[in-house]
C-alpha cells in the first residue's frame, strides 16, 4: 500500500511540474512570444490577457498603438499550445512582424 502511494505521488508530482505546465505559467501580460498559425507559420506577438487555456496576443505595432492611444490592444485568442515564449536570443536576432 504505502509502495503504490509512493508511486502515485512521485507521477502526480512529475505531472505537476511537467516543462510545458512550467512554461505556461512563466507567461505574462506584454511578454513577445511565437504563435504558430493555422497555416503553420510562426509570428512574433504580445500577450494581452490569458484566459486558461486561451492566451490573447496582438501584433508589436497594435501593442504600442494602444499603449500609446491608453486603450486596449485589439486581440485574437490562440489555445496555449500553439503560444511558447521567445528567448532572449530569438527576440536579440529577430524582429517583431506586424503582419
Amino acid at each position: 500500500m504505502v509502495a503504490a502511494l509512493s508511486r502515485l505521488f512521485l507521477i502526480l508530482l512529475l505531472k505537476a511540474y511537467s516543462i510545458p505546465m512550467l512554461e505556461g505559467n512563466l507567461l505574462k501580460i506584454g511578454d513577445l512570444v511565437k504563435a504558430e498559425t493555422i497555416s503553420g507559420d510562426k509570428v512574433d506577438r504580445r500577450i494581452v490577457e490569458i484566459k486558461g487555456d486561451t492566451i490573447y496576443i496582438c501584433t508589436e505595432g497594435e501593442w504600442l498603438s494602444a499603449k500609446k492611444e491608453h486603450r486596449e490592444p485589439l486581440c485574437v485568442g490562440f489555445h496555449k499550445r500553439y503560444v511558447r515564449p521567445v528567448t532572449a536570443q530569438e527576440e536579440y536576432h529577430g524582429s517583431v512582424s506586424n503582419a
